[in-house]
């Protein structure tokens, strides 16, 4: 009986370390200040200016960023998870959404924009798969 509580307590104890984007779902770009962003998550690792615009910057933690831009959320990137790595995973689940597709300038990437839904996704050609996911305000 003993084992038995002992393996249901590990497995909650690592099922909570399956889910780093915990805090991640309660800041909303467009709504949330860097105040409150800063309440919910840990401090950053890393702060990083974006270049021409002084209001801008950019916390990293190992699992996301935050674009912040006169100290509101303007957008959260995050790596795919490994069902969201498959474009096909993308233009099948927002199939009924008006999208839109363009490749970056001089890369083999290309951009999947869903604005309905403040959403666009990195698609690299190279490796044939989704490299980056990014949430925004959505109109």
């Amino acid at each position: 009986m003993k084992l038995c509580i002992g393996l249901l307590l590990a497995l909650i104890a690592g099922c909570n370390k399956l889910h780093p984007l915990q805090g991640i779902r309660d800041i909303h770009p467009g709504q949330t200040s860097l105040h409150e962003a800063l309440q919910i998550l840990s401090e950053p690792t890393r702060i990083t200016q974006l270049e021409g615009r002084p209001d801008s910057q950019v916390f990293h933690w190992q699992e996301y960023s935050l674009q912040i831009e006169n100290k509101l959320v303007q957008a959260i990137f995050r790596a795919p998870n490994s069902t969201e790595k498959s474009f096909l995973y993308w233009r099948h689940a927002y199939r009924h959404r008006p999208s839109t597709l363009v490749q970056l300038a001089g890369s083999e990437q290309w951009q999947l924009t869903i604005p309905q839904e403040g959403m666009a996704v990195i698609y690299d050609g190279k490796t044939d798969e989704v490299t980056k996911v990014v949430k925004y305000e959505a109109p």
